[in-house]
């Protein structure tokens, strides 16, 4: 079951700035949250992040986030991984008589470009 929305909106009716309407009878004798549905629930928890970076320091983690521990020390490997070079931009500039094959050019401009940072051009006299 969907929220409903704010009409003309992509706004949940129950929202941050009316308390997701929770229910407090609810919240003492059936639901933890009070609030009506699993989608408003989580739509509840994305918008009390407390910015775009939450302070993951504080966080106190048990043996059933085995998951999420894994999932995070994947995603964190990943970008360590892409991080220092491959996306590296290196430069340089290179210039080749008229005569020179292109594969020798763009080898040698290739070759520079590792030694130097800049961007990669070759000048053909």
């Amino acid at each position: 079951m969907y929220p409903k929305l704010i009409p003309g909106t992509f706004t949940p009716a129950d929202n941050k700035s009316n308390d997701y309407h929770i229910d407090r009878v609810t919240q003492r004798t059936f639901s933890y949250t009070g609030i009506k549905t699993f989608p408003l629930q989580d739509i509840a928890m994305m918008e009390d992040q407390r910015g775009p970076l939450m302070d993951r320091t504080k966080e106190h983690l048990a043996s059933s986030d085995a998951v999420i521990i894994q999932v995070r020390r994947r995603l964190i490997g990943a970008a360590r991984a892409l991080a220092p070079g491959a996306y590296a931009y290196h430069s340089a500039r290179l210039v080749v008589d008229a005569d020179t094959p292109v594969e020798q050019a763009v080898a040698e401009v290739e070759a520079l470009a590792m030694q130097k940072s800049g961007q990669a051009t070759i000048l053909v006299r």
